[in-house]
């Protein structure tokens, strides 16, 4: 275990899943651009704001951690947050940008988190992150997990893209993201329809060489995520389009859906 001087620990020895084995390997690589990545793509501060909202001041797990993209921001506004990842160098990219900010975190599966503290009155998973779960068994067990880790009015937050919009094509795809004079950044995609997956590989052509960056998911459709939520004695309380809560349609690319 490694302590920190505001006496939050993270457990570094945690029984993972051959899954969750897989995902800590992929994030491991991500970890070092992962903040870069995400900077421009994934602003924090809509999330922020509607998930302090919804904290009530209580408590906060977030599943699947990373680096601390919310967890920080939300922990600054007062809010204790503890946050679980299979990656411990994404963990360790959190640690160095935390401070003394009261965010716990924990090395270990988010599907059957071994947690010592609890209950919340929030728990979130952000950003598609629910989707590194990569059967419909570990999914369905987080959603059960997550509802018994919540305080009685308690509220499940997920976070996901729409499967077949454009922020999750259903179909095998290559997608520059972007092209420079000394750089390229190109990603290849399989979708595999009965299992639900897609398999992608990121590749960045750079000045010192080339660098490879897989990742791996299952998507769940909406009314998917809804059926396990109502298996574990959950109720769909608000589905938005996203963090700024404007209206979600047939043509929306992500919802943020509420279960209490």
């Amino acid at each position: 275990m490694r302590g920190s001087g505001t006496g939050h620990m993270r457990t570094r020895e945690a029984t993972l899943s051959a899954q969750s084995d897989v995902q800590a390997r992929i994030w491991d690589n991500w970890a070092d651009h992962y903040a870069a990545d995400s900077a421009g793509n994934l602003p924090p501060e809509d999330a922020v704001k509607t998930l302090t909202g919804l904290s009530a001041a209580g408590p906060a797990l977030e599943l699947g951690v990373g680096d601390g993209r919310l967890a920080l921001p939300l922990a600054a506004a007062g809010i204790p947050v503890t946050g679980i990842d299979a990656s411990p160098r994404m963990l360790d990219a959190l640690h160095a940008r935390r401070g003394s900010l009261p965010v716990r975190t924990v090395l270990g599966d988010m599907a059957e988190p071994d947690l010592s503290d609890g209950p919340y009155q929030l728990v979130y998973c952000a950003a598609s992150t629910f989707f590194l779960l990569l059967d419909q068994n570990q999914q369905t067990a987080c959603v059960h997990n997550a509802a018994r880790l919540l305080t009685p009015g308690g509220t499940l937050v997920i976070e996901a893209a729409v499967p077949g919009g454009p922020a999750l094509p259903l179909e095998d795809h290559t997608l520059v993201r972007a092209l420079g004079d000394d750089f390229a950044k190109v990603t290849f995609a399989l979708h595999d329809r009965r299992a639900q997956t897609v398999q992608s590989q990121e590749i960045r052509f750079e000045p010192d060489g080339i660098r490879m960056l897989p990742a791996k998911k299952r998507y769940a459709y909406p009314g998917e995520i809804d059926l396990m939520a109502r298996l574990a004695g959950l109720r769909r309380a608000e589905r938005w389009a996203n963090w700024r809560r404007e209206e979600f349609t047939s043509h929306s690319p992500h919802h943020v859906t509420l279960y209490r």
